[in-house]
């Protein structure tokens, strides 16, 4: 799974979350990863986003409104 990141951002809501140093590595290094492909600096917010949405889209499809 790769993420698409956008260049706009939209209106957002606060989300914390306790992660292990392990997985706070791993984020980072998906931070890194995604900041050199795009030659932007991108946010946490940002990638935490894409991966909510795509894991949803891969459970539930696309939605139809």
């Amino acid at each position: 799974m790769k993420l698409n990141l956008p260049k706009k951002n939209t209106h957002t809501e606060n989300l914390s979350v306790r992660v292990s140093p392990e997985t706070k590595k791993n984020f980072t290094e998906i931070l890194l990863f995604y900041s050199q492909e795009t030659d932007l600096k991108v946010t946490s917010a940002e990638v935490i986003k894409q991966l909510i949405n795509t894991h949803h889209q891969e459970l539930f499809g696309e939605r139809k409104c």
